[in-house]
């Protein structure tokens, strides 16, 4: 099994937002989610850790220092950035919505990272992109329309035709390129895997390679990688996704 191609660290429980699409808002059961809506953090020493180790391993490629939560929400995010940078990782981001984007903290986070990558909702997005990108000379931002992936759950009117699609078929990727530490330490095989259903194990007990390697984390990766392999899943049977062979990812 081969290392991860990204790490996503989620420093913080929180969003603003409540889009009806997020996996946050669809998933059914509530009570299991009950603490994302209160303030809850990484240790910032587990942070530091994380990226220490995955450094270690000989890992240099990109850090996602977010996950489901609001990465401008945690004040500590541009010194988690500059650490990670200081690590000489290839390319250090995080995703947001950039509702909370001030010209004071564009000035904190400018250089901190490599790349903020915005999610434009509402009105105005073209000002709006031109105003924050006049808050930046040093991290690069990229932007979208504020569209959303179709995940467990999502209120469209089409998935249950896409999880149909994509039941038989493998999962070569989602669950082989991102390694993802969630705000309490759980490590979650895939971006729907919101709940840490799997059992991989917790970063306050484990280590990184530990955790990448371990024995439960393997057998999973493997797997999905066979024709019915997400039969063996709850999870993995209801998702919509269709299956992206690993090394041919897109962008």
């Amino acid at each position: 099994m081969r290392l991860f191609t990204e790490l996503n660290i989620e420093t913080q429980s929180t969003c603003n937002r409540a889009c009806p699409t997020c996996m946050r808002n669809s998933w059914p059961d509530r009570a299991a989610l009950v603490e994302r809506f209160e303030i809850h953090q990484m240790p910032g020493e587990l942070v530091h850790s994380l990226l220490d180790q995955a450094a270690a391993m000989g890992y240099g490629g990109q850090v996602c220092l977010q996950h489901f939560n609001e990465p401008l929400q945690d004040g500590r995010l541009a010194e988690f950035g500059r650490y990670a940078k200081g690590k000489g990782f290839a390319h250090v981001y995080a995703n947001t919505n950039g509702d909370l984007l001030t010209p004071e903290l564009a000035a904190e986070l400018d250089g901190a990272l490599d790349r903020l990558h915005i999610a434009l909702y509402g009105p105005n997005k073209l000002e709006r992109s031109v105003r924050y990108r006049g808050w930046f000379a040093q991290t690069r931002l990229t932007f979208t329309d504020g569209s959303h992936v179709i995940t467990h759950h999502s209120p469209y009117a089409n998935l249950a035709a896409c999880v149909a699609a994509a039941r038989p078929q493998p999962c070569e990727r989602e669950a082989q390129m991102r390694c993802i530490i969630g705000y309490t330490g759980q490590m979650y095989l895939c971006c729907d895997d919101i709940l840490g259903q799997f059992g991989l194990g917790n970063a306050h007990d484990m280590s990184l390679e530990e955790l990448w390697f371990g024995e439960k984390h393997q057998a999973v990766v493997e797997a999905l990688r066979q024709p019915g392999g997400r039969e063996q899943y709850e999870l993995c049977r209801l998702c919509p996704r269709q299956n992206t062979p690993y090394g041919r990812e897109q962008p």
